[in-house]
């Protein structure tokens, strides 16, 4: 009578065992997956913040007679005008091939839209301005979300 009294107690301490390991493991696996989500959501985030972060600092260094949308080649871009010993140049901000990027050049001289300095990878950028001279400026992230930001340019481009 003993040894099977010894057997339930072992089999009771193992079946507790095994549904404490088990709930372990649930926890484990469900905050794996949780960290997983919220790492690729912050990673979104970081991509569109800065890139349109970057594109709004880049704005307010210039005044909003000077900001403008253009194309750049063939690629819409944002252009932001100025004046250095009489000579105009140009710094366009601008989509290509997976990268923001941005060219800085004499408004007389044509470059191609690869020569841009690579600034950060996003998916996709777009502007857009109204007749009242606001520019729309949408990021779209590497999780198919898009953020926007608006520049005010002063006016028709």
């Amino acid at each position: 009578m003993k040894k099977a009294s010894l057997s339930m107690d072992s089999i009771f301490v193992m079946t507790l065992f095994v549904v404490f390991a088990a709930m372990v493991l649930l926890v484990l696996g469900t905050g794996a997956g949780v960290y997983k989500n919220t790492v690729k959501t912050m990673d979104s985030r970081y991509e569109t913040r800065t890139a349109l972060a970057y594109i709004t600092e880049k704005s307010r260094h210039y005044d909003a007679a000077d900001i403008s949308t253009d194309s750049f080649g063939t690629v819409p871009a944002l252009r932001l005008k100025d004046t250095f010993s009489g000579a105009e140049y140009d710094t366009y901000i601008y989509y290509y091939k997976g990268y923001l990027r941005e060219v800085f050049a004499r408004s007389d001289v044509s470059v191609q839209p690869g020569a841009g300095k690579k600034i950060l990878a996003v998916k996709g950028l777009t502007f857009t301005q109204d007749k009242d001279g606001m520019i729309t400026v949408g990021c779209k992230a590497s999780d198919g979300t898009v953020s926007s930001v608006m520049i005010y340019a002063g006016g028709n481009s």
